[in-house]
């Protein structure tokens, strides 16, 4: 099992740099008979230029020879799709493109062919003709659509921005997103955005942050401290409910009911008083009733004859 775990290992690395490897591709000088050197040079750029455009393909050199010369110095009898495979596996390209571009009497013929430099196979080709001197090149274009595929949409590079604050430890937001604390290395894509940061007992820092693709950005931001309250008098505190119950309680003699049993004690005091200074003890006299409700508190003392 151990010798087998180190087998698989490899072999996943091997098959991650396959699909990583870029293909090796020849462009080849472009052969015709009526085209001037400098239009051949054009029409070839804009067809590296538009191949550049795919991300698996690694363009080599192009020969300084043309295809005709390089044959001849092969040995090759034809310039067929055998003795172009010959050209790309000397060059160690795995790919060869060959084009053609002569004048007709309608107009410029066009071909082009994507070959393969293992096998001499033909991979694609494009052939057609373009009555416009002035849209060859944009024949060219075209065609390399054709042969490669939809031109791939380019993936937007992030950049590298480098925020640092005096104090550091501050809050970064980029909007409305945070992204953690100060100093911080984030990555963004390109765009304009609304830098913010925060700290406690510092003043928020806030500023527009542009971002070009590729272009690396550095902030060193120094945070404001927030200045302190006015001082002044301190405000009256509020004195607690529990406080307030309890004098509110303390104060009995301020309640109704401390003065109406006191009135009922005098009352009493006094009705005693006169049934003695008249003699009738031995008479019975009423009851004396105290209401609690202290709407009925002038009522209080009442003689209750029995």
């Amino acid at each position: 099992m151990k010798k087998i775990l180190p087998f698989f290992c490899l072999l996943a690395f091997s098959a991650n740099l396959s699909a990583q490897e870029k293909i090796k591709l020849l462009p080849l000088k472009i052969e015709s008979l009526k085209l001037s050197d400098a239009d051949k040079n054009d029409l070839l750029d804009v067809l590296v230029k538009k191949i550049k455009k795919y991300p698996n393909y690694e363009i080599l050199e192009t020969p300084s020879n043309y295809p005709s010369d390089i044959a001849f110095d092969l040995g090759c009898a034809d310039l067929d799709n055998e003795c172009i495979s010959k050209m790309g596996e000397k060059s160690g390209a795995k790919q060869v493109i060959y084009s053609e571009a002569n004048t007709t009497d309608t107009g410029f013929s066009v071909k082009i062919a994507l070959i393969d430099a293992a096998t001499g196979q033909t991979l694609n080709s494009v052939e057609g003709e373009e009555a416009n001197r002035a849209k060859v090149p944009e024949f060219f274009a075209k065609a390399a659509e054709k042969i490669f595929g939809p031109e791939p949409v380019p993936v937007p590079v992030k950049s590298q921005i480098s925020i640092k604050t005096d104090p550091p430890g501050a809050e970064i937001y980029i909007g409305t997103d945070f992204y953690g604390l100060s100093p911080a290395i984030i990555r963004l894509l390109p765009g304009n955005y609304i830098l913010k940061v925060n700290k406690i007992g510092y003043k928020e820092t806030m500023e527009e942050l542009k971002v070009k693709e590729g272009a690396d950005v550095q902030k060193d931001l120094k945070l404001d401290a927030t200045p302190p309250p006015p001082q002044g008098e301190p405000a009256p505190s509020k004195p607690k409910e529990s406080d307030e119950k309890v004098e509110e309680e303390t104060r009995f003699y301020e309640a109704w009911w401390f003065w109406t049993a006191v009135g009922v004690v005098a009352a009493g005091a006094g009705v005693g008083t006169y049934f003695l200074l008249k003699g009738e003890s031995s008479t019975s006299t009423g009851g004396i009733v105290i209401s609690p409700d202290q709407y009925f508190s002038d009522k209080d003392v009442t003689l209750m004859k029995k």
